[in-house]
């Protein structure tokens, strides 16, 4: 997976932004050189995934992030914002 800089200011209209509660958690999104759709948590190490196209990536994003803070016993619910952020 060719994963790109952590910059958000380089992903422009390629990020999205995932919430749960007060928190907030900013998805790049951008296709891979196989034609996946590939989606990097640029506030936490580490989660990366994809998916066949924006919404399944964005979904795999969705348990990534759910994943990350379940295994430091932490319980949060996430949902895409209405609109991206930049």
């Amino acid at each position: 997976m060719d994963i790109p800089p952590d910059s958000a200011e380089e992903f422009g209209d390629r990020l999205a932004v995932l919430e749960a509660a007060q928190d907030s958690y900013r998805v790049a999104v951008w296709e891979d050189e196989d034609g996946r759709i590939v989606a990097k948590c640029l506030d936490l190490e580490g989660v990366v995934t994809d998916g066949e196209n924006r919404d399944a990536a964005l979904a795999n994003a969705n348990e990534a992030i759910s994943a990350y803070f379940e295994s430091r016993g932490i319980d949060k619910q996430f949902n895409l914002a209405p609109e991206p952020r930049r």
